[in-house]
């Protein structure tokens, strides 16, 4: 053990595998491969789950064929450990381009890891970051999108890597995805405050301007979009959010083709095709009447309420109450001139 440190010494010694588990943890990549072949020595007194997650962190300073090679000479004697390593191995093969090969590895230890139960929270963080890294390499939005929020849910902020980049990411994917319209769960990510004050602050005000409906403000910066957004999708979806925002904000869900073209920037002959590819969406339903051009909404999808849609729902709320108290007390009136 003629590698390690002092105090590196001094535990394994002593036998404090815990302790010295910890102190492993706080080296960097370069340091951790230069002792692995001491590590090995003792690898299987130590937590698995960490001696993975070590090993990782080692891979981290070689190139992907020698990481990846590295990785799969790690022997992990626990079950949960080695569905960790299967995973990270999976994504050494998406970074040599092996995107079919990391899909089917991917693919095999997903279903297994949400069959199972009780297991420890940087599994679900490295299969999901993965699956992530996976999606956005084959041009997925909403894959990558709903793979890099579960990432975030089981993964410590400290823990999260590029937090600007991956902020940015999310925000392009989910104005590209064309299935995707409830903004509000990207906004309530605390990774989205990291724009604020950058290069790609644009990203995030633009990102509340469509959960807000702000059609006109978004039809203004949209020359000046990066060519990706500057598609025709991009604007239907602006249309769409602002009439969803609009239908929540009515207390009378029967709106005219006219009161909604002007809520969306369109024409009137516009309004009815919106409103099917709105429903072919799962965003509402309801029942267009072409005669009276008009739509009566029987539902609209839930979206993540801020402070001011949330005072909205209460001040309907609010109504709701009013409404039944004087139905109530109609009913106590007639039913005394009934009993009289």
């Amino acid at each position: 053990m003629e590698n390690l440190s002092p105090e590196l010494r001094v535990l394994y010694e002593k036998r404090l595998w815990h302790e010295l588990t910890e102190k492993l943890m706080e080296l960097d990549g370069q340091t951790l491969n230069s002792i692995w072949s001491q590590i090995t020595q003792f690898s299987e007194r130590l937590n698995q789950i960490k001696l993975v997650l070590l090993a990782v962190k080692a891979s981290e300073t070689q190139d992907s064929a020698e990481a990846r090679k590295f990785l799969e000479s790690v022997e992990a004697t626990e079950h949960q450990a080695g569905l960790l390593l299967r995973v990270n191995i999976a994504k050494k093969a998406l970074s040599q381009g092996s995107v079919s090969e990391a899909q089917t590895i991917l693919d095999d230890n997903q279903a297994e890891i949400e069959r199972m139960t009780d297991l420890d929270s940087v599994l679900y963080s490295h299969l999901y970051g993965a699956l992530a890294q996976l999606n956005k390499s084959v041009g997925n939005p909403e894959l990558f999108y709903k793979y890099s929020l579960q990432f975030l849910a089981y993964t410590p902020p400290e823990d999260v890597p590029n937090r600007e980049e991956l902020a940015f990411q999310l925000g392009i994917a989910v104005l590209s995805a064309e299935t995707i319209y409830n903004l509000g769960e990207l906004l309530e990510q605390p990774i989205l405050k990291s724009l604020e004050g950058s290069a790609n602050a644009w990203l995030h005000e633009l990102l509340h301007l469509f959960n807000e409906g702000k059609v006109s403000e978004i039809q203004q910066r949209f020359p000046n979009l990066p060519k990706e957004l500057q598609t025709e999708q991009l604007m239907r979806k602006a249309r769409i959010l602002a009439m969803m925002e609009h239908i929540f904000s009515k207390s009378s869900w029967v709106l005219s083709f006219s009161e909604l073209a002007q809520v969306m920037h369109v024409g009137e002959e516009e309004v009815e095709w919106l409103l099917m590819k709105a429903m072919a969406l799962g965003l509402l339903e309801g029942k267009i009447d072409e005669v009276s051009k008009q739509v009566t909404i029987k539902w609209l999808q839930p979206k993540v309420l801020d402070i001011q849609r949330l005072s909205v729902l209460q001040s309907r709320i609010s109504d709701w109450k009013v409404r039944v108290k004087e139905v109530l007390n109609y009913l106590e009136d007639q039913s005394k001139e009934i009993l009289s």
